[in-house]
């Protein structure tokens, strides 16, 4: 078997793979624990746990339908159906090696580095960003509500859950690349726009900064994105430009 300790672009088959190879690595943990250390999601909490499960079950689905793409869907169509099993809904105590048997998953783990090279030489690729660049940005959005809960104001509740969701959603970036990057820019810049009325002008130049980190990110790895998050950022723009205006001809007429 032949692991691969650097790769310049990533796809489903190679986020899937990353995923078995920390199953394989640590077996006699839950699969719980794994996601609250490697993914950084609160596994405690039942619906993050089921919907991370949900979201790896996407990312099975986007290789299918790479596969079919490139026209090996059948080929593999029984190394998918094991991952599948695999990531069936599960008990949260469930471990490691429970949700593939041992020899079954490093063969399946032989079989998707196959499939990662395979779906790079047909041109579905991404560039790789580090995780712990999103991880900078899920910190420094956890300080802008933590900013918000200090003001124990419940009309600052709305953007509360919003920011929360968005962390939630970055969180699968290693388990469904550029998608949860547009998913979370989709939900800042559509709920953002309204709720920025609600958000103090310091708070909204950190706001600010964090949407331009995520979307210089985005920029970079876009190619297969599916959502219109171009003119979702316009709309945003605009929104905050008219904004600026009024305000700068309140102080005109002030003066």
């Amino acid at each position: 078997m032949r692991l691969k300790l650097w790769r310049k672009a990533m796809n489903s088959a190679g986020r899937i793979l990353k995923l078995l190879i920390k199953i394989q690595k640590q077996p006699s943990i839950s699969f719980a624990d794994l996601i609250k250390n490697q993914y950084s999601i609160d596994a405690s909490n039942e619906l993050l746990y089921i919907n991370f499960i949900y979201q790896i079950n996407v990312e099975i689905q986007t290789l299918e339908i790479n596969l079919k793409e490139v026209g090996k869907y059948s080929k593999y169509s029984k190394d998918i159906n094991i991952v599948k099993n695999g990531f069936s809904p599960k008990p949260k105590t469930t471990l490691n090696s429970q949700l593939i048997h041992t020899q079954q998953l490093l063969n399946t783990i032989s079989r998707f580095e196959i499939l990662e090279d395979l779906l790079e030489a047909n041109n579905i690729k991404e560039e790789v960003r580090e995780y712990n660049e999103i991880e900078i940005i899920i910190n420094d959005i956890n300080l802008i509500i933590e900013r918000f809960e200090e003001l124990d104001n419940s009309d600052y509740l709305p953007i509360i859950i919003m920011f929360k969701e968005v962390q939630n959603q970055l969180a699968y970036y290693q388990i469904n690349g550029v998608i949860a990057l547009e998913e979370a820019l989709e939900k800042l810049f559509c709920k953002g726009s309204i709720l920025s009325k609600l958000i103090s002008k310091e708070v909204e130049e950190d706001v600010g900064k964090t949407i331009g980190h995520i979307y210089g990110i985005w920029v970079l790895v876009k190619k297969y994105g599916k959502k219109p998050i171009e003119y979702a950022k316009n709309k945003y723009e605009l929104a905050h430009k008219k904004e600026e205006e009024i305000i700068e001809t309140e102080l005109v007429e002030e003066v």
